[in-house]
C-alpha cells in the first residue's frame, strides 16, 4: 500500500522546530503516514539522509504524496525544487505543501 510521506527538515538540529513541523503536518494529513526528517540539515541541497531515502522509496513505489509544511523544507534552490517536482511527477506521486496553497490541497492525499 502507498503511503502519505510527511517531510520535515531544519537547519538547526533543533527538536522544537521539528515537533512543530510534525504537529502541522499531523494536523493536516492525520495518522497514516510516514515521516521523514532531517534534522540539522541544511536546505541547499537535496542530497540528505532522509531526503535520499524518502526518494529511493517514491522510486520504489512507496509513496503517493508527499506533504511539507513549506517548499524551503524540502529545498531552498527552486531550480532544484522543480527539477524534484518533475521526480514526482514521473513517479506518479502528488506534493502538497502547507504554506504554498497552489502545491497541493487536502484532496491530493487520495486513499
Amino acid at each position: 500500500m502507498k503511503k502519505i510521506a510527511l517531510y520535515c527538515r531544519s537547519a538547526i538540529a533543533d527538536n522544537s522546530k521539528i515537533e512543530a513541523q510534525k504537529q502541522r503536518l499531523i494536523d493536516f494529513a492525520g495518522g497514516d503516514c510516514v515521516f521523514y526528517i532531517d534534522s540539522g540539515a541544511s536546505g541547499n541541497p537535496l542530497e540528505r539522509p532522509l531526503m535520499s531515502k524518502l526518494n529511493a522509496d517514491i522510486r520504489s513505489g512507496l509513496v503517493k504524496t508527499v506533504v511539507a509544511v513549506d517548499v524551503s523544507r524540502i529545498c531552498r534552490d527552486y531550480v532544484r525544487f522543480s527539477e524534484w517536482l518533475e521526480f514526482l511527477a514521473g513517479n506518479g506521486v502528488g506534493f502538497v505543501s502547507l504554506e504554498e496553497e497552489r502545491f497541493g490541497q487536502r484532496d491530493s492525499l487520495g486513499s
